[in-house]
């Protein structure tokens, strides 16, 4: 029988090709040692990919909506957070009033005005806010801020009072300049969409509203009775203590109404927010579950693997020492 002879190149070549593969079996084998995971998932289920490939689009979906529904978190705790710092606000400054009306000092409520316009740069800019890139108040604008900077509001309202001389009238210009349709706050005030945002969809066939926008009767109250005592005080005005006095306890009560209609809105954010929570419970425990099964599925046995890693080290080992021997031949020592 005719011997067959192998050129050092050609087994070069051959031991190349095993090493090769040995090398690619062994990182595979490691990797399913660490993750648990068939490397080849469908060699693993010899060809019977349906239920997995069904997991896998579950989860995935499952996934996205965990992600949407975190976003939705974060949007209603950010506006949830601002409604409150208005409300709390609000209800520093109307002390405030009313302590000015147990005295008769021109200069309390000057000192009133002031903060009261510090408050209302504050509160635009609580409710200019934006949160990943969108602004939060502003309906479906969200590329565009909510409200027009203080100054500017307070600037406009000044042109409509014009020669205002009494409190009645004053009060009149102030309301129809923050209520009034068509009038200063919605033409000038609110820079914002009149289109809610789009309730977001937390999972298939359910979505959740976070539509609270800048231009709510809540806001408008809220910025009409602070901007009341931040303009009561102007020189061109020529009110009197008891003008003032009376301006004041106005304002006051009307930061009242306005923490009542902030709690209503927060009471609704509250309700949204409570949605969401339980709609994330619900994802995580339906992404565990699908889990569980997927890895039934595609997970491996540790001990199976770990005999194969050991195996897989062995021929290793002795491809190498063999490469090693080979090499180091000689015609003197092969005679």
């Amino acid at each position: 029988m005719p011997l067959t002879h192998i050129g050092d190149l050609s087994r070069h070549f051959v031991f190349q090709t095993q090493s090769a593969r040995v090398k690619a079996s062994l990182i595979e084998t490691s990797q399913e040692m660490t993750t648990g995971i068939a490397a080849d998932k469908p060699k693993h289920l010899k060809g019977q990919i349906a239920g997995w490939a069904s997991l896998e689009r579950s989860i995935s979906l499952l996934s996205n909506f965990e992600q949407t529904t975190n976003e939705a978190k974060t949007l209603a705790q950010s506006k949830q957070l601002i409604l409150d710092n208005a409300r709390s606000r609000s209800a520093d400054l109307q002390e405030l009033l009313l302590a000015a009306n147990l005295g008769t000092s021109s200069l309390v409520y000057a000192n009133n005005a002031g903060h009261a316009e510090d408050l209302l740069t504050s509160v635009i800019a609580d409710f200019n806010t934006s949160v990943a890139g969108r602004t939060l108040f502003s309906g479906d604008a969200t590329n565009t801020a909510a409200l027009a900077s203080a100054t500017t509001m307070l600037t406009d309202i000044r042109a409509n009072l014009g020669a205002t001389t009494t409190v009645s009238n004053f009060l009149t210009v102030i309301d129809d300049w923050f209520f009034g349709a068509g009038g200063g706050f919605e033409t000038v005030g609110y820079t914002g969409s009149t289109i809610d945002l789009s309730p977001i969809e937390t999972r298939p066939g359910q979505s959740v509203n976070l539509a609270q926008r800048a231009d709510s009767d809540a806001v408008r109250t809220t910025l009409r009775n602070i901007a009341i005592a931040a303009l009561a005080t102007d020189n061109s005005l020529g009110f009197s203590i008891a003008d003032l006095q009376s301006l004041s306890l106005t304002a006051a009560e009307g930061l009242f109404s306005a923490q009542n209609l902030l709690t209503i809105e927060q009471s609704s954010l509250g309700f949204a927010q409570s949605l969401i929570d339980e709609t994330l419970t619900e994802i995580s425990s339906e992404i565990s579950s699908h889990n569980i099964l997927r890895n039934s599925l595609i997970g491996i046995d540790p001990y199976e693997a770990a005999t194969e890693l050991e195996s897989l080290r062995i021929q290793m080992d002795t491809m190498y020492t063999l490469t090693a021997r080979m090499s180091q031949l000689s015609l003197a020592r092969y005679l």
